[in-house]
């Protein structure tokens, strides 16, 4: 057996390190992908992991052989840690499929769903949190079991300080790589095989530095064709997982089809485009080979269909302007990336400029050049009177001198915690500041109403919650208290939005003879003379306040 150098021992610590914060990084982010929660699921990751490091490092106690046991430990984790996404996606596909069924089963009634959402939570976590403990446990082994091989197999005396530090500048290099290296560039089931090569990598060496047994090492090389195999087989699966997570929904409640054919349905519907950017994934999803019935997504989150975002964009844009009852010349659109927002603000000749903010470029790039993105904006970039800012929207705000007519918000939902900054009253104050007088802001939220919840509508006819009444509380508060007094919520097919002002809204404008009626489809047009009769149940009070050092929001899925 060959004895290990000073230097083997502190990039051996430093690389295990560096593998193990990957390994605690990407179940973390996986499961708030999946879930949309991201503060829960990071939160319990993050705990049952150092857990599992803490089991790991008591059990090292009793280890005899160190050596051997190091490479029974690098074995198993490239093993798991290789496998451990992919089987938390496929769980994850098998608890959506379930519900699926049972909806069928139970005729099309989101009451079975409802009541079997507690036990479907409880078992994903459960299985979900098994894997994590487990790596935790093996990954927990290796920093003790690599100090006692410093102290019994090594030619050099190696400092338990130096191994730790060591340790230490590996889990720094682990998150610098996965933030800036690994994120931006792979899928997550492939920053995983990557991971565990990197431990299949350490467990070679360490064969190679234990063992003259040749046919060991030609088993170890061997045996390192799975992991070739195995990125191979997570672009096939993540393909197939996709169709289930935006085809099965489609099938199940929009289209019916019988729970017999519903599989063989989903598989044989064309694959999801997918690209991503240094912020998320992008996904283009087409529904039976219609070309022009395409849903766009980010992070697997809706974001429009081609055939009904026209309800959307109509309602966001002229609703405003007809309550205003004058066009605005100087707009400000944070978020809507797209450009479908923005077509339909270009049909007003009186609007002299409009700022574009958005954070992610390459949602600009698809508005610009995807041809069917292109045909469905109609091009609304390319009017002069669009200036475009690439950046994150609570920056600008807060930094701009300029003023403007109307601001229209477009934000994700804050289905993650950094994201609940989007919806504080600390973005609503730089909002107010930046309005011209009698100016106004639009912005599309999760509100719900009491006559229609949005999930329910189509899925579950679920019934006005507690929850719904918090956030609903939480969002028209912190509007109230950054200055805005007048506030008008309002829903346009399922679609809700909160019109904000300092000044009085002009609501008994008589809709049918407003300045912009012709703006409205006759479909759209229809359900807008509606809303000023909808109910949305919230309470005005300071402790419902969104704020960025209390967050209230951003906590749970939308």
């Amino acid at each position: 057996m060959n004895k290990f150098s000073k230097v083997e021992i502190l990039t051996l610590s430093a690389l295990l390190s560096a593998c193990s914060i990957l390994y605690e990084l990407m179940l973390a982010n996986v499961l708030s992908l999946l879930t949309g929660n991201q503060v829960l699921w990071q939160a319990v990751t993050i705990a049952v992991y150092v857990g599992g490091l803490g089991f790991g490092a008591y059990w090292s106690e009793k280890i005899k052989e160190p050596l051997k046991y190091l490479v029974r430990v690098e074995f198993l984790i490239s093993i798991l840690g290789g496998v451990s996404l992919l089987l938390i996606y496929f769980v994850h596909g098998v608890q959506n499929f379930s519900k699926f069924l049972l909806f069928i089963a139970s005729g099309y009634s989101g009451g079975a769903v409802i009541g079997s959402e507690l036990g479907f939570e409880l078992s994903y976590l459960a299985i979900t949190q098994m894997i994590t403990l487990a790596i935790g446990i093996l990954t927990g082994l290796e920093l003790p079991i690599l100090l006692k091989i410093s102290e019994e197999n090594s030619n050099e005396k190696v400092k338990e300080g130096e191994v730790l530090g060591a340790n230490y500048f590996g889990t720094l290099f682990g998150t610098i790589c996965f933030s800036f290296w690994m994120k931006p560039n792979f899928d997550l089931l492939n920053s995983a095989v990557l991971t565990a090569s990197l431990n299949y990598l350490i467990l070679l060496y360490l064969v190679w530095k234990s063992s003259k047994n040749i046919f060991k090492k030609f088993f170890f090389v061997t045996f390192s064709l799975c992991f070739v195999f195995l990125f191979k087989f997570n672009n096939y699966f993540m393909s197939e997982f996709l169709k289930f997570h935006y085809y099965l929904p489609r099938f199940t409640f929009q289209d019916r089809i019988p729970k017999e054919d519903l599989l063989r349905t989903v598989l044989k519907q064309p694959e999801i485009e997918r690209s991503k950017s240094l912020y998320q994934y992008l996904d283009f999803v087409t529904f039976n080979q219609d070309k022009k019935d395409f849903t766009f997504s980010l992070d697997q989150h809706f974001q429009f269909n081609s055939k009904n975002e026209h309800f959307y964009h109509q309602s966001f844009a002229h609703v405003p302007i007809m309550f205003s009852e004058k066009v605005p010349k100087d707009i400000l659109v944070l978020g809507a990336g797209d450009g479908l927002l923005i077509r339909e603000l270009n049909r007003y000749n009186e609007i002299q400029s409009i700022t574009n903010v958005e954070l992610d470029e390459a949602v600009i790039n698809v508005a610009k050049n995807d041809p069917r993105v292109l045909a469905l904006n109609k091009n609304s970039y390319s009017d002069p009177r669009v200036k475009i800012e690439i950046g994150d929207g609570f920056y600008y705000v807060r930094n701009t001198d300029k003023y403007f007519d109307a601001i229209y918000v477009d934000f994700p939902y804050p289905n993650k915690f950094d994201l609940a900054r989007l919806y504080s009253i600390e973005i609503y104050s730089f909002l107010a500041k930046r309005l011209k007088a009698n100016g106004y802001i639009i912005l599309d939220a999760p509100l719900e109403s009491e006559v229609s919840n949005n999930l329910g509508e189509a899925v579950m006819d679920a019934p006005f919650s507690s929850q719904n009444f918090e956030t609903n509380s939480v969002l028209l508060s912190s509007l109230s208290f950054a200055g805005f007094r007048y506030l008008f919520p309002f829903e346009v097919n399922g679609e809700t939005f909160i019109i904000a002002s300092i000044n009085p809204i002009h609501l008994d404008v008589d809709m049918d003879t407003s300045i912009n009626k012709n703006m409205f489809s006759e479909e759209v047009f229809h359900l807008v003379k509606k809303i000023r009769t909808q109910q949305f149940p919230h309470e005005i009070s300071e402790k419902h306040i969104n704020s960025v050092f209390s967050p209230k929001i951003g906590l749970g899925r939308y």
